[in-house]
């Protein structure tokens, strides 16, 4: 019961992430089933558009799906100019609100859609049919080879027999989708990435407030479908038994249409109050008497989950993506967390044996093995700094508070910060490539393609001339030479490829021991009382999130209470913006001061001004925070 009890918290506490990656699923086993049943290449002059329809007007659909399923789109739109207010509705000023609104709602809409083309591009059905009917890529591929080629190369994704009169080209169709693919993912993952910092830097609030604001919205949604199921049950039952024993019906209390208007507007942030959503607002302004009752405040970019029926920890839409495409392609899990989780590292050398690339055994070999070999490395640090906490508790609200990341203007600290995060970040992209390094096959079909007159001497030392002009089709087994010399040359790539991973692999673990030792050495507190301090920082996230759940559930049934019902809403203390502010500060050791946490400074100390001095060794108190 205690597993379940955890499986069931956890889908509750990541049900944003687990929806979105169920979409990407979804989206990844449709691609699956169009381009191994309903694609069929026409195999002639049709190629291209046919391709491209494949690629291109599914994605297009799943992005109009994703509006349409986005609760904010309608939000925005119902009743946003009826008809007796359409002359006075501005239509410059309504356009810019509109897209103002409507950026992050795109950025949602585009998760199946990415999904779709990355997963094509890396399987290459549609791009191998679209690109084989190509001029501009029937002129490359062919060039020198004659007009034979030109009709062969059309006929290619019907036939793979052809492939034996022109060996080399659909593997380099193949190459060149897969390449786009790989460089689709890891720059989503990298505006993904940039702009979500970017958002959480002009945070109004702190990422404890965010936090808790976040686990407010999904009580206040949770219990607003029990309330309204409960009061429209009632409403029902009155106007039913009237109706059918013919009495006047008693006098029951319900929202009005004005009352339904204003707790839809769109959510606006007032740095002076403190509301959590409109409901919330309304509840504290006595009923939105206020004629600007939609219209004051400031739209936040990261604040947009207000306005959605759920909110995930870090705002990332485009996660999904990736995690979908690496589970089609075999790299890594669909949880990407448990490979920064130390009992689980090693479990990346299954995923990474697991490879689907294919060698494209031509001129594109460097560049398609290098792609292989560090884009999956690359996209794994992007993942690894978008799962630490520290990251987000860095990075939130810096461009209203800089001192929090320039303390006294000591640049060094961001730098010093960053580069801890980076540390943790590296873990997964590091066995990575030991992994890959240690298989061998990205390394040798890079190294087969490089060109440098030095290497190939060193390679092709003693072997016969056609090394020099055949390396490349080594990987593929489709040289000509001797199957002594190739079998030679490939075995030798994969030796360098193995001695280099475990030199990485010595290398890492040389480096984190001296790190680790260095560290300890340098601790101002005992072995014993480092323990203790996990265990500390272990409880104090247990109940600081059974407080969150508490008072979000307490404030959510009363301003839900208050609507229904006509009631003045009762006080409930929470703490305030400085208050949040003081306890997100990134943890700074005192040896004058026992204190484990931000927090117990501050319930001991009271908002006072922050000490700056800080040590290495004790960052597990951040890095061990809520995650």
């Amino acid at each position: 019961m205690d597993k379940l009890r955890k499986v069931l918290d956890f889908c509750i506490h990541h049900q944003t992430i687990l929806g979105y990656s169920t979409v990407s699923l979804l989206t990844a086993a449709s691609e699956h089933i169009f381009s191994s049943v309903v694609f069929k290449c026409p195999c002639n002059s049709e190629n291209m558009l046919y391709g491209s329809v494949f690629l291109i007007v599914p994605a297009f659909i799943l992005f109009l799906l994703g509006y349409m399923v986005n609760a904010r789109t309608w939000r925005l739109l119902t009743g946003s100019c009826p008809p007796e207010k359409r002359r006075s509705c501005r239509l410059c000023g309504t356009c810019a609100r509109y897209c103002l609104v409507l950026a992050p709602v795109t950025a949602r809409a585009l998760v199946a859609p990415l999904t779709w083309i990355a997963v094509a591009l890396l399987g290459a059905s549609f791009y191998e049919c679209a690109a084989s009917g190509n001029g501009l890529i029937k002129s490359f591929v062919c060039k020198d080879k004659g007009q034979e080629c030109h009709n062969l190369l059309a006929k290619i994704p019907c036939n793979v027999k052809l492939l034996e009169k022109i060996p080399d080209e659909l593997p380099s169709l193949q190459a060149q989708s897969q390449l786009i693919g790989w460089l689709l993912i890891a720059s989503i993952m990298t505006v993904a990435l940039i702009s979500t910092c970017v958002s959480r830097c002009f945070s109004p609030v702190s990422y404890l407030q965010l936090k808790f604001w976040k686990i407010y919205l999904e009580k206040e949604q949770d219990l607003f479908q029990i309330k309204a199921k409960e009061h429209a049950t009632k409403l029902a039952e009155t106007n039913i038994n009237c109706f059918f024993e013919a009495t006047d019906p008693a006098p029951f209390q319900t929202p009005s249409n004005e009352d339904w208007r204003k707790i839809s507007f769109l959510y606006t942030f007032d740095s002076e109050k403190q509301y959590y959503s409109m409901i919330h607002k309304y509840i504290n302004t006595n009923r939105g008497e206020n004629v600007k009752f939609g219209e004051e405040g400031q739209k936040r970019s990261v604040l947009g989950f207000v306005d959605e029926t759920s909110a995930n920890e870090s705002g990332i839409a485009l996660q999904p993506v990736l995690e979908e495409v690496s589970i089609k392609h075999g790299w890594f899990p669909n949880n990407p967390e448990i490979l920064y989780e130390p009992e689980n590292r090693y479990r990346l050398q299954f995923y990474g044996a697991a490879d689907n690339g294919r060698c494209p055994c031509s001129n594109e070999n460097f560049r398609y093995g290098l792609v292989f070999l560090f884009s999956p490395a690359f996209v794994l640090l992007v993942i690894g700094y978008f799962l630490n906490s520290k990251t987000w508790k860095l990075f939130t609200g810096c461009w209203v508070n800089p001192r929090k990341i320039f303390p006294r203007g000591n640049i060094c600290h961001f730098f010093y910060v960053f580069g801890q995060i980076t540390l943790n970040a590296l873990v997964a992209p590091v066995m990575w490539l030991s992994v890959a390094l240690l298989n061998g096959t990205f390394y040798e079909c890079a190294m087969s393609g490089l060109k440098n007159p030095a290497y190939l001497h060193a390679v092709c030392h003693s072997k016969s001339a056609k090394c020099f002009e055949e390396l490349h089709k080594v990987a593929c087994d489709k040289s000509s030479m001797p199957f002594s010399e190739s079998d030679e040359l490939k075995r030798t790539l994969q030796a360098q490829s193995q001695i280099l991973g475990w030199c990485v692999i010595v290398t890492t673990a040389l480096l984190s021991l001296l790190a680790t030792c260095c560290a300890s050495c340098q601790s101002k507190v005992s072995h014993l009382q480092l323990m203790f301090w996990r265990v500390y920082t272990e409880k104090e996230k247990e109940q600081l999130e059974q407080i969150f759940q508490l008072y979000a559930t307490k404030l959510s049934e009363r301003n839900l209470k208050c609507f229904f019902e006509n009631k003045e809403p009762e006080a409930i203390p929470l703490p305030a913006f400085q208050a949040w502010e003081d306890a997100s500060q990134l943890y700074s050791f005192s040896g004058s001061k026992q204190h484990y946490s931000t927090i117990h400074r501050l319930v001991e100390e009271g908002q006072k001004e922050i000490n700056e001095e800080r040590e290495t060794m004790l960052d597990i108190v951040d890095r061990r925070e809520i995650p």
